[in-house]
């Protein structure tokens, strides 16, 4: 119930949407591990260092800038891919 009320929240946040991306503008990186991790089984979340992050190119970044109107370049966003929160 709490993740969906915090999803359903999402609704009336201030976020605007941005730019459309389509599959094929993604490269797919595997996740970076702790070296905690021996290995076996499924990656638990405390031992992934790199879930949700990506690399955004100065394109995507530019165009970003002036969708929305900012002064500065962005060096960081923070999106969502399929539902799936990327920073």
């Amino acid at each position: 119930m709490a993740k969906w009320a915090a999803r359903f929240a999402l609704g009336f946040s201030n976020s605007v949407p941005g730019i459309k991306l389509r599959p094929e503008d993604f490269i797919d990186l595997p996740d970076e591990s702790s070296p905690d991790w021996d290995g076996s089984g499924k990656l638990p979340a405390e031992l992934d260092l790199s879930d949700g992050n990506g690399l955004a190119n100065a394109v995507l970044l530019q165009q970003i800038r002036e969708q929305l109107c900012w002064d500065e370049f962005p060096s960081t966003i923070q999106c969502r891919i399929g539902g799936a929160k990327v920073s």
